[in-house]
């Protein structure tokens, strides 16, 4: 892959993160990826090594940018996932000030936070940059 390309991938990733979430969740859907979990992050680490090969640095706003945006890969899942985690989120929106919401409703909501979760992005965060210093110090 040439940093073309790679532009171009994560270009068309960015314009899946503007899409936004799945009603209030934090959870995207899958299908709207338009290359695989796999390729976009190897377009992130093309782009990042170019960028640091041509210009010996790499700006803050634009190490934030890749940063902030391939830390939400994660939150992209499974479109079933999405549509369970979503109508338990509404449904729970709907009920939380309800007094006779049950124990059921309170185990779901809390299992939608438990996985939403593991989808913060820190391994990610920590992933890129650990290959941004890395790049910076050769």
């Amino acid at each position: 892959m040439d940093a073309k390309e790679a532009s171009e991938i994560v270009e068309a990733y960015k314009a899946c993160i503007s899409k936004g979430t799945e009603g209030e969740t934090t959870l995207r859907r899958t299908s709207w990826l338009p290359y695989s979990k796999p390729k976009i992050k190897f377009a992130y680490f093309t782009l990042l090594e170019d960028t640091v090969k041509k210009k010996g640095r790499l700006s803050s706003d634009l190490r934030d940018n890749l940063v902030t945006s391939y830390s939400l890969l994660d939150n992209f899942v499974d479109d079933a996932i999405v549509d369970k985690y979503a109508k338990i989120y509404q449904d729970w929106q709907s009920k939380k000030l309800d007094h006779n919401k049950s124990k059921k409703d309170e185990k779901l909501i809390k299992q939608y936070l438990s996985y939403t979760y593991t989808l913060k992005g820190s391994d990610l965060y920590d992933e890129i940059n650990k290959y941004i210093v890395e790049l910076l110090e050769k």
